[in-house]
C-alpha cells in the first residue's frame, strides 16, 4: 500500500494500533519535504494535526517527531536552488 493509500485510510480510522503508527510516522517524517504537494501538504501535514490533536501519539512518539522534524530544519540551507525549502518549511 503506498503512503498515500495508508494516510486516506487514517482519516477514516479512529482505531490506530500504536505499532503501525511508529512505522507510520517514521514514513511520514522521511517524506515531509515531498515535491508531492498533496502528499505533503494535504496528507501528511493534516494526518500530524490528526495525530497530535487527537490525542494518538505517545511522549514518546512526539519526542521522536520533534527530534527528527528539528535534525531537518537546516537540511540544504546552502544549495540556492534545491527542494530541501519543503523540508525545512513542514518539519517547521
Amino acid at each position: 500500500m503506498t503512503l498515500k493509500l495508508e494516510l486516506k485510510q487514517v482519516d477514516l480510522d479512529t482505531n490506530l494500533e500504536q505499532k503501525d503508527l511508529d512505522v507510520l510516522v517514521d514514513k511520514m517524517l522521511n517524506n515531509i519535504g515531498s515535491i508531492d504537494p498533496e502528499l505533503r501538504d494535504t496528507l501528511i501535514f493534516n494526518t500530524f494535526g490528526k495525530l497530535i490533536l487527537e490525542d494518538f501519539l505517545t511522549d514518546k512518539q512526539l519526542e521522536h517527531t520533534l527530534k527528527v522534524c528539528l535534525d531537518k530544519l537546516f537540511w540544504g540551507i546552502k544549495e540556492m536552488e534545491s527542494d530541501f525549502v519543503f523540508t525545512r518549511s513542514f518539519s517547521a
